[in-house]
């Protein structure tokens, strides 16, 4: 499969993502039925999002988090509710209080 020239361009600049995009919405048939606007707003949108995801993974990598945590797993269950506030200078640190609803 030949690659487009552009496709060359696109990665010399450093626009990875724009070029991902471009080669997906060429392999696509819907790229016939887009105007300029709105092929150009597809490919800025996929470049700024692979740009944010790229500077998120680098933040990441330097905070050398212990655990891969996400809000799911904080969340321990809708009907339990913590009574006693968890602190690091407290004496029961370890087992903090819980009441069950």
């Amino acid at each position: 499969m030949l690659t487009h020239p552009m496709l060359d361009q696109l990665d010399q600049l450093g626009l990875h993502g724009m070029a991902q995009a471009f080669s997906e919405l060429q392999a696509s048939g819907d790229a016939a039925t887009l105007s300029h606007a709105d092929w150009l707003g597809l490919l800025l949108d996929r470049e700024l999002t692979h740009r944010r995801d790229k500077r998120l993974a680098a933040r990441l990598r330097y905070a050398r988090l212990r655990q891969n945590a996400v809000i799911e797993t904080l969340i321990i269950a809708p009907h339990v509710v913590l009574t006693a506030p968890f602190s690091r200078n407290s004496p029961k640190a370890n087992g903090s209080t819980r009441t069950i609803i």
